[in-house]
């Protein structure tokens, strides 16, 4: 169960009083030496290192989760508002619960339960904002629908997610668009492989396997017990028919973030009589060896899980080259004239000479535009399914620059981009942004700002000639500003050089100047502001490499992440900002790059937290948390 979803694994309108608890013999604890995260499926191991591996994925999950610390952060400030904290005086059973789940797991930090008023059959725990607490949420409905045995169950497989810090790979929906299909897919198999662990935890604290199973089904079902005589056994064979007729029902569904309730009470029998159980309670060995259970359990788990083998085996890289290829001479071909720029650009992005007149003759043809036509499609049914949706309006922004490349955007350009967009699956408002950072990235394009051309570099990124220029003059001719715009940052430049400081704090002090600059009012626009910090860090780190620094080509390089996200991505969590008339000093508490908001709250009073525009802040350009390339100048 994940912390966005809680316990639910199914919908439910349940109207169930709750149950006393059947007879149970004392529950015991498991054995002192025991390590808790041994009982991890060996499914979501083999899952959380396959995807870890991938750096890049890696980055922006980790980029997704530190985003969502906001809604934790507001869900244990409603937990401590709104919801009722179980006191042993007032309700003396769920209190006991607690312990006694405490005991039986062997729990290290202390537990707060919470009862939240709600309909949802549902519950979730988080460890504490310093991480040296549990806490716990159970919705009302759950409390009153399950014995306590059964609510035990469900507690500990909560704990289970809190333990394994589960939180750390957040929910991730087909709709994000820094995803692709094919990432959701995998991350969603890992959130269902989650949940057999931590049904592991629930038997551990529960110590019942028909317990544990009757509880997944009443929280399934929405039946009480007035109608249950549950045999989980029989109830784990509802799988086993499933599977049998997969041919006729999809079984095969990426999107689920939780197992089928019968795979689960069939994992979780299978659970129950292993090794790794016995040994839990330091007992004989159990029925079934635990390299025999995993193996069950990745089959059961494989039913669910479509086959992507063969999208994975295809280069990603090479159908890129290949729909940026075909796609540009879709692109240049749409008005049936070859301007001079566009061939250009064809030759700076291929390396390769073209000949416009024998360009014009081949995309006259029918069968050329077929063959491109058909590649396009080709690899765009790749791209589809192994991009996010805005690694796709990359692609598309490309295309735009070559339709800007001469003389803007004609009517017929406009629609074979447009053509394109549908080929790539990206939404109207995602074009709309590709097509405008391409007129502000085009030299020729019909926007405000001029920028950099692109070249053959995969980032987009120039080369700023800075031998016997002044370093602050190179800046300016790289952000290639507006008159008006230019004549505000060349006086900040002017002021720079009279204090004589060195180019480090003074390039700090630039865009710390653009970053206030570039607010709402300001001499600099937003672009403008974004294009300043990049020139920066880029005549920064030209220097630096002339001097022998070097730095590793990274996919999150500090003017890439500019370009993308704007002024935002240069904060980053717990540096010390300063905000308003008083420069009072403030810490960052979470960057969403995705919005380009941060929330701050004071030094003396981190609870007193506030959204802000990062145009508002300043940082200290010299101690403040700079990338690289701009302390190490």
């Amino acid at each position: 169960m994940r912390e966005s979803e809680g316990f639910r694994s199914a919908s439910s309108n349940s109207t169930s009083t709750g149950n006393e608890a059947p007879k149970n013999p004392m529950l015991t604890s498991v054995r002192s030496s025991f390590d808790l995260s041994s009982v991890r499926c060996r499914v979501e191991k083999q899952l959380d290192e396959k995807i870890l591996a991938d750096e890049n994925l890696r980055e922006r999950i980790e980029s997704a989760a530190e985003e969502m610390k906001d809604g934790r952060l507001q869900g244990r400030l409603e937990l401590m508002t709104d919801a009722y904290r179980v006191d042993e005086a007032i309700t003396p059973k769920l209190y006991r619960l607690g312990t006694v789940l405490t005991r039986a797991l062997r729990l290290v930090h202390p537990l707060d339960i919470f009862v939240m008023p709600g309909k949802e059959l549902n519950a979730l725990c988080l460890p504490s904002r310093k991480g040296n607490r549990l806490v716990m949420c159970l919705y009302s409905e759950l409390v009153a629908s399950l014995n306590s045995q059964e609510l035990l169950f469900v507690m500990g497989h909560e704990v289970g997610h809190a333990i394994l810090k589960h939180t750390r790979i957040p929910r991730i929906g087909f709709e994000n668009p820094n995803f692709s299909p094919l990432e959701v897919v995998r991350v969603r198999a890992l959130y269902r492989a989650h949940e057999i662990s931590c049904d592991r935890f629930g038997l551990l604290a529960c110590q019942d396997v028909r317990v544990a199973s009757t509880a997944l089904f009443k929280v399934a079902s929405g039946l009480s017990e007035r109608w249950i005589s549950f045999d989980e056994t029989a109830y784990s064979r509802h799988f086993d028919e499933l599977s049998s007729m997969a041919e006729f029902v999809n079984l095969e569904d990426a999107s689920r973030t939780h197992p089928l309730t019968p795979l689960r009470v069939k994992a979780l029998v299978a659970f129950s009589k292993s090794n790794l159980f016995a040994d839990a309670f330091g007992k004989m060995n159990g029925t079934i060896p635990t390299e025999d259970m995993e193996r069950a359990v990745e089959t059961m788990l494989s039913v669910l899980d479509p086959d992507v083998s063969e999208l994975e085996g295809k280069d990603t890289e090479e159908a890129v080259q290949d729909f940026l290829f075909h796609g540009s001479l879709r692109v240049i071909g749409a008005d049936d004239v070859i301007a001079p720029d566009e061939v250009a650009w064809l030759e700076s992005r291929t390396k390769k000479k073209w000949s416009g007149e024998a360009l014009a003759r081949d995309l006259a043809t029918s069968e050329f535009k077929k063959i491109l036509s058909d590649r396009i499609e080709s690899n765009a049914a790749i791209l589809r399914d192994k991009l996010s949706e805005m690694g796709r309006s990359r692609l598309l922004q490309v295309l735009c620059e070559v339709a800007l490349a001469a003389d803007g955007l004609s009517e017929s350009e406009f629609a074979v981009l447009d053509d394109l967009r549908k080929f790539l699956n990206i939404s109207v408002d995602m074009a709309k942004a590709a097509l405008s950072d391409a007129r502000t990235e085009s030299p020729n394009g019909d926007g405000e700002e001029s920028a950099e051309r692109p070249d053959s570099q995969s980032d987009g990124a120039v080369s700023t000639a800075t031998d016997g220029v002044d370093p602050f003059e190179a800046m300016l001719q790289t952000a290639n500003l507006p008159y008006k715009a230019l004549a505000a940052a060349r006086a900040m430049c002017d002021e720079i050089r009279s204090r004589g400081i060195s180019l480090g704090i003074g390039a700090r002090v630039l865009v710390t100047w653009a970053i206030g600059a570039s607010r709402d009012g300001g001499p600099l626009s937003d672009a403008q502001g974004k294009k300043l910090a990049v020139a920066a860090i880029r005549v920064c780190r030209d220097i630096q490499t002339q001097n022998g620094v070097t730095y590793k080509a990274r996919p999150n390089a500090a003017d890439k992440l500019v370009r993308q996200f704007g002024i935002v991505a240069l904060f980053s969590r717990n540096e010390t900002v300063f905000v308003g008339a008083d420069d009072r000093p403030h810490v960052v508490l979470s960057v969403s790059r995705a919005r380009g908001m941060l929330v701050i709250a004071p030094a003396d009073d981190l609870e007193a937290t506030l959204e802000v525009d990062p145009h508002e802040l300043r940082k200290d350009s010299v101690d403040g948390d700079w990338p690289a390339e701009l302390t190490d100048a």
